[in-house]
Protein backbone atom coordinates (compact mmCIF):
# COMPACT_ATOMS: atom_id res chain seq x y z
CA UNK A 1 0.00 0.00 0.00
CA UNK A 2 2.72 2.47 1.08
CA UNK A 3 4.74 1.83 -2.32
CA UNK A 4 1.51 2.57 -4.33
CA UNK A 5 1.41 5.84 -2.78
CA UNK A 6 4.80 6.38 -3.42
CA UNK A 7 4.40 5.83 -6.90
CA UNK A 8 1.57 7.68 -6.60
CA UNK A 9 3.20 10.86 -5.43
CA UNK A 10 5.73 10.44 -7.38
CA UNK A 11 3.89 10.55 -10.91
CA UNK A 12 1.39 13.10 -9.89
CA UNK A 13 4.62 15.43 -8.82
CA UNK A 14 6.23 14.93 -12.62
CA UNK A 15 2.65 15.01 -14.13
CA UNK A 16 2.23 18.42 -12.38
CA UNK A 17 6.07 19.90 -13.22
CA UNK A 18 5.39 18.99 -16.85
CA UNK A 19 1.85 20.57 -16.68
CA UNK A 20 3.85 24.01 -14.70
CA UNK A 21 6.40 24.07 -18.02
CA UNK A 22 3.97 23.62 -20.48
CA UNK A 23 1.80 26.27 -18.66
CA UNK A 24 4.89 28.47 -18.98
CA UNK A 25 6.09 27.94 -22.38
CA UNK A 26 2.48 28.56 -23.79
CA UNK A 27 2.55 32.14 -21.90
CA UNK A 28 5.47 32.69 -23.74
CA UNK A 29 4.48 31.60 -27.49
CA UNK A 30 0.42 33.28 -26.32
CA UNK A 31 -1.61 29.72 -25.99
CA UNK A 32 -0.79 28.28 -22.36
CA UNK A 33 -4.06 26.15 -22.76
CA UNK A 34 -2.81 24.18 -25.73
CA UNK A 35 0.88 23.98 -24.32
CA UNK A 36 -0.71 22.70 -21.10
CA UNK A 37 -2.69 19.77 -22.64
CA UNK A 38 0.71 18.58 -25.15
CA UNK A 39 2.33 18.60 -21.50
CA UNK A 40 -0.15 16.54 -19.90
CA UNK A 41 -0.01 13.76 -23.06
CA UNK A 42 3.61 14.02 -22.83
CA UNK A 43 4.07 13.16 -19.02
CA UNK A 44 0.92 10.54 -19.77
CA UNK A 45 3.45 8.72 -21.98
CA UNK A 46 6.38 8.98 -20.42
CA UNK A 47 4.49 7.90 -16.70
CA UNK A 48 2.81 5.04 -18.83
CA UNK A 49 6.54 3.64 -20.06
CA UNK A 50 8.06 4.23 -16.77
CA UNK A 51 5.70 2.56 -15.05
CA UNK A 52 5.91 -0.20 -17.54
CA UNK A 53 9.02 -0.50 -18.66
CA UNK A 54 10.95 1.38 -15.93
CA UNK A 55 12.66 -2.10 -14.48
CA UNK A 56 13.64 -3.38 -18.09
CA UNK A 57 15.07 0.04 -18.86
CA UNK A 58 17.18 0.42 -15.27
CA UNK A 59 18.51 -3.37 -16.66
CA UNK A 60 19.65 -2.52 -20.15
CA UNK A 61 20.99 0.30 -19.29
CA UNK A 62 23.11 -0.55 -16.23
CA UNK A 63 23.84 -4.16 -18.26
CA UNK A 64 22.81 -5.89 -15.35
CA UNK A 65 21.60 -9.14 -15.25
CA UNK A 66 19.31 -11.47 -13.15
CA UNK A 67 21.05 -14.39 -11.08
CA UNK A 68 19.56 -17.28 -10.12
CA UNK A 69 20.17 -18.69 -6.58
CA UNK A 70 22.18 -21.71 -7.79
CA UNK A 71 24.67 -18.78 -9.22
CA UNK A 72 24.51 -16.44 -6.31
CA UNK A 73 23.33 -18.00 -2.85
CA UNK A 74 25.19 -15.90 -0.34
CA UNK A 75 23.49 -12.59 -2.25
CA UNK A 76 19.91 -14.36 -2.66
CA UNK A 77 20.03 -14.70 0.85
CA UNK A 78 21.17 -11.26 2.20
CA UNK A 79 18.32 -10.36 -0.38
CA UNK A 80 15.94 -12.25 1.24
CA UNK A 81 17.08 -11.57 4.98
CA UNK A 82 16.61 -7.79 4.02
CA UNK A 83 13.47 -7.85 2.13
CA UNK A 84 11.53 -10.54 5.45
CA UNK A 85 12.90 -7.20 7.99
CA UNK A 86 11.59 -4.58 5.68
CA UNK A 87 8.26 -6.83 5.84
CA UNK A 88 8.03 -7.08 1.76
CA UNK A 89 8.40 -9.72 -0.80
CA UNK A 90 11.45 -10.95 -2.14
CA UNK A 91 12.93 -8.83 -5.57
CA UNK A 92 14.63 -10.33 -8.36
CA UNK A 93 18.14 -10.66 -7.96
CA UNK A 94 20.32 -9.01 -10.16
CA UNK A 95 24.37 -8.12 -10.63
CA UNK A 96 25.92 -5.18 -12.66
CA UNK A 97 29.32 -6.38 -13.41
CA UNK A 98 32.21 -3.24 -13.00
CA UNK A 99 35.92 -2.70 -13.65
CA UNK A 100 36.67 -2.87 -10.53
Amino acid sequence: MVKMMREFVLFTAMTAMFLLVGYIVGLFLGDPATMMLLALAIAVAMNSIAYMFGDKLVMTMTGARIVSEQEAPQLHAIVERVAANAKIPKPKVGIVRTLS
